[in-house]
């Protein structure tokens, strides 16, 4: 099994301008970075104490990807696994980041 895990940060954005920070090329900067612009909304970190993100700011740039490989015997040694990791980064994230929530993807490779 490989597990995809997704942390979306559910803060509110107000969106400001037509540009998008997905749009060709991606754009997401740390901190106040005024050149990290597309056409009249901004993608660095700052925008969201301006708030002048683009809209698909939080979405682009404020998404975690942790992958996990588990590997096991049988498939319900490899579910027990995965379930009690899942059960360990949700009380984490309850612990630290209570503007998360966790998406759970299964990817079964042959």
């Amino acid at each position: 099994f490989a597990l995809l895990l997704v942390c979306i940060y559910r803060n509110q954005v107000s969106a400001k301008g037509t540009g998008l920070c997905s749009s060709p090329p991606i754009l997401c900067c740390a901190g106040q970075n005024n050149t990290c612009i597309k056409t009249d909304c901004f993608c660095d970190e700052y925008c969201m104490n301006a708030q002048d993100c683009c809209s698909d700011y939080i979405q682009t740039c404020k998404t975690a990807f942790i992958r996990i490989l588990v590997r096991a015997d049988d498939e319900t040694a490899a579910l027990n696994a995965v379930n009690t990791f899942i059960l360990n980064i949700e009380t984490t994230m309850k612990k630290k980041w209570q503007d998360c929530s966790l998406q759970v993807k299964k990817i079964i490779k042959t």
